[in-house]
């Protein structure tokens, strides 16, 4: 799946589908339910991910369409005052590898003068293997490497082997994360991604940049890993 993909809509229902290792590929987000998120499935591989979780059950789908690359959807909120926008992309990530990766940036703003939104954002995975990341360097000259680490606290980055034997990773960008949380329940693994918002006022806008990497057996988590530096070299978008 490359990058000039075209997103199909039906409704409120985005999707696209190709192959990876030979095995399909399906990728679909239902749009008018902000908590949602995105289901992607890899032969029987299937994971959940950045689903947007909110103080507000009141959010309602104002806009839906696609702007190049993007796949956009805008809500708005009536009970806590929020306006909140997704950006979908997926990327070419080049190179020899067959790999799908899909990245989210989360846009929040407010009318209020001063407010503490708390954002948060789940992905629900079934892993076999696990491994912790954190960014180290000066993020201000762009000067950022992923580290390996021994635990989950403190990290911006996991990799894994999903059930079936995909390989996967995701990450936040690193100045955007308050802390990342895994927790295990009946098989499944829950990553929670504590964001930096805890106070937002009228005139300021917050983005969240999100990066997930789905790629066949042959790839080895170095290889995931350098893969995922390009999210950490890159810039946001303009078209956010």
């Amino acid at each position: 799946m490359n990058a000039n993909q075209t997103w199909e809509l039906d409704g409120q229902l985005a999707s696209a589908s190709s192959t990876l290792a030979d095995k399909e590929l399906q990728l679909t987000i239902a749009n008018g339910s902000l908590g949602v998120g995105a289901k992607v499935t890899v032969g029987r591989d299937a994971a959940s991910l950045f689903s947007v979780e909110s103080s507000s059950h009141e959010e309602t789908l104002a806009d839906l369409y696609v702007r190049g690359d993007d796949l956009i959807a805008k809500y708005k909120s009536s009970a806590d005052e929020f306006e909140r926008e997704l950006y979908w992309r997926i990327h070419d990530v080049g190179g020899e590898t067959d790999s799908f990766a899909l990245e989210m940036i989360y846009s929040l703003q407010t009318d209020l003068l001063h407010s503490q939104p708390d954002p948060s954002i789940v992905s629900t995975l079934k892993l076999q293997s696990v491994g912790y990341w954190a960014a180290v360097g000066d993020p201000l000259v762009g000067d950022l490497k992923w580290q390996k680490q021994d635990a989950a606290e403190g990290c911006q980055l996991i990799t894994a082997t999903l059930a079936e034997g995909t390989h996967f990773a995701l990450a936040v960008y690193p100045t955007d994360l308050i802390r990342m949380e895994l927790a295990q329940s009946d098989g499944e693994t829950t990553v929670t991604c504590r964001l930096n918002a805890d106070f937002l006022e009228k005139g300021v806008i917050r983005r969240t940049r999100m990066f997930a990497l789905c790629s066949d057996s042959a790839v080895s988590e170095n290889d995931i890993v350098q893969i995922v530096q390009t999210f950490l070299d890159s810039k946001t978008p303009l078209t956010t």
